[in-house]
């Protein structure tokens, strides 16, 4: 889905050892940014998302929630913290989103995208948040 787009649910997905939908992981008040994780962790584009989770992490933590969604079958050890590592069980989320290694979708509260890239960097993702939040 594109930006301003209705969220699509998915699943099976499996967060700490439980099964959800991705509407399930969604519920809250905060935002959900998922980054969607390549099976080699020491890819350009890999290392590149690590750093995006940790900074909005770090600095937004209280107002998102960052989500890796590892790829069918990977190590998910390998892509991340297991706190926040999302197991795409059959693929369907990767399917529906049509997300490749390095894609990211920012979920806003009401369910719609916010923000998506394929080529996120954190001054972008800072610029969208600088127009709709008012935060460091």
């Amino acid at each position: 889905p594109h930006a301003g787009a209705e969220a699509i649910d998915a699943g099976p997905l499996e967060l700490n050892g439980t099964r959800h939908s991705l509407f399930e992981l969604l519920a809250g008040p905060q935002h959900t940014l998922l980054l969607f994780a390549g099976a080699d962790p020491s890819s350009r584009r890999q290392v590149d998302m690590a750093f995006l989770a940790s900074e909005v992490e770090r600095v937004y933590g209280a107002l998102i929630r960052v989500l890796i969604v590892a790829v069918p079958g990977a190590d998910a050890a390998k892509v991340g913290d297991a706190r926040t590592i999302v197991r795409d069980l059959e693929g369907n989320l990767r399917d529906r989103y049509r997300a490749e290694e390095g894609h990211v979708y920012l979920i806003r509260p009401d369910g719609y995208v916010g923000w998506r890239s394929d080529r996120p960097s954190l001054a972008a993702f800072r610029d969208y948040l600088a127009r709709v939040f008012v935060c460091p």
